[in-house]
């Protein structure tokens, strides 16, 4: 830590700096005659750059954004929301605490005909049933061509994928897995 740099002027221009002001600008407003040249040489200087990260670290320590932190500026909301008497306010405050802390989990429903996922334990088991469902589609398609079988099989692969967007998994993962599969002609 290197502390306010002795030439106040020099702190000055840090500190304009720091509040978005262009180097010129800065220059000019610690007291400088405003020159392009003299303003760029400073804001190179090594302690000027050392001072500005110093400044901005000492920021970024009292900004710093947790989930402590949300949830709290929620129950803030939350509580002003009910003293103005805002029950959909106070609601969405309580779902984005609840959210943050992980007791509440969005959840989608994805539907297969011909696929039973009663045992499924895991997304890799889900999407070991959902490849036996396409497997046994092609299988009963004796009459499709291959341009409908590869149809088929993309269709497939989409639907894995927005099944691994809403599962939050690893969609390479289970996508390896099926393209894994003998199920004929599936792109890569």
């Amino acid at each position: 830590m290197i502390g306010p740099l002795r030439n106040p002027r020099h702190e000055a221009f840090v500190r304009s700096l720091l509040e978005g002001k262009t180097a010129l600008d800065a220059y000019e407003a610690a007291g400088f005659k405003r020159d392009d040249g003299n303003a760029a040489r400073l804001r190179r200087n090594p302690k000027v750059e050392e001072r500005l990260a110093e400044l901005q670290n000492e920021i970024a320590g009292q900004t710093k954004v947790t989930v402590e932190s949300l949830i709290g500026e929620l129950e803030e909301a939350r509580l002003k929301a009910t003293d103005l008497k805002q029950l959909s306010a106070t609601i969405r405050a309580i779902e984005g605490k609840a959210k943050l802390s992980g007791l509440m989990v969005e959840r989608s429903k994805i539907e297969i005909s011909g696929a039973s996922f009663d045992s499924c334990q895991t997304a890799e088991d889900v999407a070991a049933e959902m490849a036996e469902s396409v497997m046994l589609k092609l299988a009963s398609t004796h009459s499709a061509t291959d341009e409908d079988r590869q149809s088929l099989i993309n269709g497939f692969l989409d639907a894995l994928e927005a099944f691994g967007r809403a599962t939050n998994e690893i969609t390479e993962k289970m996508v390896a897995e099926v393209r894994s599969r003998p199920l004929g002609l599936v792109a890569t």
